[in-house]
């Protein structure tokens, strides 16, 4: 009798062979075999690893006379084996993963595959005689363990093996989502480290470009940061991170800049906005102050129609021209209320004024006039006051009013 037809290597298994004795004869457990077997009181103890296959048998002797039962046998397979490619493997690649198996029957093995243990299927097999081989293309994006279980369809059980393919190079470049002309902006490149750090590079066109910084996290991460300052359109397109490895592999990825259709308003000195955002759409319009100029900025599909750099500061002599005219605006404005008021005064009290005052020829000749027309002294040196600065600013001419008709403002 046999327990298993089949064994894989190294699980333990029994075989029994029975015969039935007639009395006075006695029987020996034998075992049978092409390659190096151990065998003591029936029982095998070794098999080398050229055995594929153990034969058993019982001989019963009776004097000069033996008697050989039937032979039982069983097939050795051997362990299945799981075969990746590298403990370590580039970010992007896709590895080959195998699971060979022995069978020595019609009844093929099943393997299945679990990747960071998720199920997946595998991508073909290969078989030939006594050998199955389970294949799985897996593309490799980050760290992962394989899993591989074989289920022996000829002995029964199965047996899981496992393994953790680590990545490394390039992972991703990371950049803003919209990037405006004028605007600074950071480009970051993610490399994984296997062993010995890499050397990253940046470009653009074909032209190489220096990192702004370089940042190192658990020794397994390298971060490359690129600053980007978008001065206009030649600034968009593709941003290359390249990092290259002491085996001369070389892995890359990239990150494309996009030109957006709206404007960001632009910092200009000594200039004043007529807008309260910072950023303004397709075809909006904005109105710069530039000096004495207002100049009228339109946005066209991410660019400004025209470019404003500096706008010249506002010279001291017209800052003193724009404070002489308020100050001549504002003794206007309380001569005329104070003449207003006398008038006022006098038709109530039936007064008669002077029709007409003397053509005011110097600021003497001008106090001298308001004097007659102002009763209240602090209003009246308010006035005066008023006058000294304005004459005082403009160094000295003369102030030449146009005559007051009282007698007509009167009617």
């Amino acid at each position: 009798k046999q327990g298993y037809q089949r064994r894989v290597r190294g699980v333990r298994g029994e075989a029994e062979v029975t015969c039935d004795l007639s009395e006075g004869m006695v029987a020996m457990a034998e075992v049978e075999t092409a390659g190096t077997v151990t065998a003591y009181d029936g029982a095998v103890s070794d098999i080398s690893s050229s055995t594929h296959q153990v034969d058993f048998s019982c001989t019963a002797t009776y004097g000069e006379t033996s008697i050989k039962s039937h032979t039982a046998s069983i097939s050795i397979i051997d362990e299945p084996e799981l075969s990746v490619p590298s403990s370590y493997v580039m970010f992007g690649a896709t590895a080959t993963f195998s699971m060979s198996v022995g069978y020595a029957s019609s009844a093929l093995p099943v393997v299945h595959w679990r990747v960071n243990n998720d199920a997946t299927i595998q991508t073909h097999v290969t078989y030939s005689s006594n050998q199955y081989t389970s294949f799985l293309l897996w593309p490799i994006t980050e760290n992962v363990e394989i899993e591989a279980t074989v289920h022996h369809g000829d002995v029964g059980g199965a047996t899981v093996k496992r393994e953790t393919i680590y990545s490394y190079g390039v992972q991703e470049v990371r950049g803003p989502e919209k990037a405006l002309i004028g605007g600074s902006y950071n480009l970051t490149c993610s490399v994984a480290v296997a062993t010995d750090n890499p050397i990253i590079t940046w470009s653009k066109d074909d032209q190489q470009i220096m990192p702004t910084a370089l940042s190192y996290f658990d020794h397994s991460q390298i971060v490359s940061i690129l600053n980007v300052r978008l001065s206009g359109s030649e600034d968009y397109g593709t941003y290359i991170c390249s990092a290259e490895f002491p085996n001369n592999e070389i892995s890359f990825s990239n990150f494309h800049l996009t030109k957006t259709s709206e404007c960001m308003v632009p910092e200009i000195e000594n200039a004043v906005m007529a807008t309260a955002g910072s950023v303004v759409g397709h075809s909006a319009e904005v109105s710069v102050l530039c000096g004495t100029e207002t100049i009228v900025l339109k946005c066209s599909f991410g660019s400004w129609d025209q470019t404003i750099v500096y706008c010249p500061q506002q010279e001291s002599s017209s800052l003193i021209l724009q404070l002489i005219t308020g100050i001549v605006v504002l003794v206007i404005v309380i001569v005329a209320a104070a003449l207003l008021f006398y008038l006022y005064q006098a038709k109530k009290n039936n007064r008669t004024v002077s029709p007409q005052l003397e053509r005011p020829d110097s600021v003497a000749d001008y106090k001298r006039n308001l004097s007659h027309l102002i009763s209240d002294p602090v209003l009246q040196s308010t006035t005066n006051n008023f006058i000294d600065e304005a004459a005082g600013v403009v160094h000295g001419n003369q102030l030449a009013l146009e005559p007051i008709d009282l007698a007509q403002v009167d009617n």
